[in-house]
């Protein structure tokens, strides 16, 4: 049996190969589909990416977002409107001059008394910048250090796309603690058909009841309506 590199496997046939394809070039080339798409299309993705400005030589000034929580084209969309070219990129838009950077953005025309005010609050805005020579990066805002996690892109999206329930403070606090707690969890009460609870006493210690630790509204998570007696409270046992 004759052996041939697996770099030859892989040639186009043009080159003298079988034009077996890579699994591993067309896994790469696939998740770079799905990336194009998401950074093309102005949608959850892109609008929880923002760009971190080092020679800003691959950041849009006017359309990314890379100063603050807002692309400056919607911060400001008068001045944007009149900038001489509306795809510069930040490196672009200024130069050093002596120390330290210095902006200067173009305009088509004279600038009007208002839209003055406007480039005053644009160059008050720039100042908070700092330019460097390391490359721009892409940060993920859902993440203080900016580094991209599968946990809070899964709960961006079940932010973006699950209905509120509407609960209340006390609801919601007795429902993000109550898998912490290293005791009893549940304590049963009864609602009358007015929705007037009336507390039992606890089975299981002697705990004195209070307001922050007694979430008390009749619940469809535990059967309770029709106007019966049900159970209806959820108590967190320290």
């Amino acid at each position: 049996m004759c052996w041939v590199k697996w770099e030859e496997v892989t040639k186009p046939r043009s080159e003298g190969g079988l034009g077996v394809r890579d699994l591993r070039r067309v896994n790469a080339s696939l998740l770079a589909k799905w990336r194009w798409r998401l950074l093309s299309n102005e949608g959850w993705f892109s609008k929880a990416l923002r760009k971190k400005v080092g020679n800003g030589r691959t950041t849009s000034f006017w359309k990314d977002v890379w100063i603050g929580t807002q692309a400056l084209k919607d911060r400001f969309p008068r001045l944007f409107s009149i900038s001489v070219s509306k795809d510069l990129l930040v490196a672009e838009v200024g130069g050093t001059e002596g120390n330290r950077w210095c902006w200067s953005p173009l305009w088509r025309r004279n600038l009007f008394e208002w839209e003055v005010d406007m480039s005053r609050d644009l160059h008050q805005v720039l100042q908070q910048a700092f330019m460097s020579e390391v490359e721009d990066r892409w940060i993920w805002s859902e993440e203080d250090d900016g580094i991209f996690l599968v946990k809070s892109c899964y709960n961006l999206l079940s932010r973006l796309h699950t209905p509120q329930t509407g609960m209340s403070t006390l609801h919601q606090f007795v429902f993000q603690n109550i898998w912490k707690s290293s005791g009893t969890v549940v304590l049963f009460g009864t609602v009358s058909p007015g929705g007037t609870f009336a507390l039992s006493h606890c089975g299981f210690c002697p705990c004195v009841f209070d307001e922050l630790s007694l979430c008390f509204a009749a619940s469809p998570l535990l059967g309770c309506g029709g106007g019966e007696l049900g159970l209806a409270a959820l108590f967190l046992c320290h």
